[in-house]
């Protein structure tokens, strides 16, 4: 392969000084006559279909593809309400649409242009080629049938990025901003083209020019040089988005200081107690009185008997 990759020392952004990484990527991939699908990994990325170094097509959310931009087109009165598969091919899609192929091709020609502008506005990490035997997905079932050099595509972007920066300012800040309508724009609704009615009646002041092209079916450059001649005219206002994140306030619960108990005293084990006895009854939990006899018994020396006595004896004794 001839060249260096475009995305092994450089960062994929576009920072206005150097040619934008999707510019350089497809260069590199046209030396090469490459053929296949390319993934761009991103903000918001895509995939890059090549025949022999040529570009058949370019799929990336960053832009509208042709079927979007055939349903919200003017034609779309005549197809309303049919729901259209991505994998329509050109031949069917031109008879869906009520088109001719030549015009089906033109505008897959105008997304494939506006496709790379969009990307070259993104963010690019970096690129690896796909196998479409393990991903079907990457196969572009509406590629067109003379590819593109990428040289052409390159010159194209460029020309594009640089019209919007004279004009009006970067078009990587102006994608990002949200267009609003002015108060003059509702005082002129009468005279406004059907183009920037098309725009005025989308924009709400939180979407942005992608957003536009999506909604109204057309081109992301389209939208932005229309929003240059209204921004002139003083029929719109664009606001760039708050770069400071919304900050939630969360109330921090203070932690009172922990307070040290005195160690646990076990509790005395619970006792039976007894109630007294009734009255008129022998307590016979107590012991017996001490008499005569047993005063006695404790006098004897060890083995002496005490003397035997009448029964009651101790009794009757003083």
């Amino acid at each position: 392969m001839s060249g260096a990759d475009p995305t092994a020392s450089r960062p994929g952004y576009l920072d206005g000084t150097e040619q934008p990484i999707i510019s350089q990527l497809l260069l590199y991939l046209g030396e090469n006559r490459l053929s296949g699908a390319f993934t761009v990994s991103g903000q918001p990325g895509g995939i890059l279909h090549l025949r022999h170094g040529l570009v058949t097509a370019i799929d990336t959310p960053a832009a509208p593809p042709p079927l979007n931009i055939l349903r919200t087109s003017r034609r779309r009165h005549i197809q309303r309400g049919v729901h259209t598969p991505h994998d329509l091919g050109l031949t069917t899609a031109a008879s869906k649409y009520e088109v001719s192929p030549a015009e089906l091709e033109t505008v897959c020609l105008a997304s494939l242009y506006d496709s790379a502008f969009a990307m070259a506005l993104s963010s690019l990490d970096g690129w690896w080629p796909q196998n479409p035997a393990e991903d079907p997905g990457t196969q572009h079932l509406m590629p067109l049938r003379a590819g593109v050099e990428p040289r052409t595509l390159v010159d194209e972007t460029d020309a594009r990025i640089a019209h919007i920066a004279q004009r009006w300012c970067s078009p990587t800040d102006l994608a990002r901003m949200q267009v609003q309508p002015s108060s003059r724009a509702e005082a002129t609704a009468a005279r406004l083209t059907p183009r920037q009615r098309e725009i005025i009646i989308a924009a709400n002041g939180r979407r942005t020019p992608r957003d536009l092209a999506f909604i109204i079916g057309r081109g992301v450059y389209s939208v932005m040089v229309d929003l240059d001649r209204m921004r002139e005219r003083g029929l719109i206002v664009c606001v760039s988005p708050d770069p400071t994140p919304a900050v939630v306030t969360v109330t921090q619960r203070v932690r009172e200081p922990a307070v040290t108990l005195p160690p646990a005293v076990p509790e005395p084990l619970p006792h039976r107690r007894s109630s007294p006895p009734a009255e008129g009854t022998q307590d016979h939990r107590r012991l017996p009185a001490p008499t005569i006899w047993s005063a006695l018994v404790r006098k004897l020396r060890p083995g002496q008997e005490p003397p035997e006595t009448t029964k009651g004896a101790d009794e009757s004794a003083p």
